[in-house]
């Protein structure tokens, strides 16, 4: 969850201080191995489509910043997954399942990259085939 700050009053009015993330959800080990199978049998391949294990970066700010969003890349700590997206939904998932008692996963269909630019490419056509991989993939995982 890349959210999580602390505000202070500083010399120019307030200042975000991030936080070292503490919510670092897992999904389930199990759920994601029916997952790693389509990956490794190249699931999607002939239709242009690849899987992408890792983690997802979380929270209610929508992000149109490509230097934003590398910044909340390099605050993962080195060892940790591989940050494949962001997520802004995926943040309330982990709230409700990040204490271990639920088997959840998320499937994620990428529209864009975080940038105006890429942003400004969403189209109904694009949105329809990353929702339409996604539950593909879902339903034969």
């Amino acid at each position: 969850l890349y959210e999580e700050a602390t505000v202070r009053d500083g010399t120019n009015g307030f200042e975000y201080v991030y936080d070292e993330p503490k919510a670092r959800p897992r999904a389930s080990a199990r759920l994601l191995a029916h997952f790693d199978r389509l990956r490794v049998a190249g699931w999607g391949a002939a239709d242009g489509v690849r899987l992408f294990p890792g983690a997802l970066l979380a929270g209610s700010t929508c992000i149109e910043s490509r230097e934003y969003r590398e910044h909340l890349r390099r605050r993962v700590p080195d060892g940790e997954d591989v940050v494949v997206g962001g997520e802004m939904e995926a943040a309330g998932l982990a709230a409700v399942c990040g204490d271990g008692a639920s088997e959840w996963v998320i499937v994620k269909g990428v529209l864009d990259f975080a940038t105006p630019v890429s942003r400004a490419e969403i189209n109904n056509e694009r949105r329809a085939l990353a929702a339409r991989n996604a539950a593909r993939c879902t339903l034969d995982a």
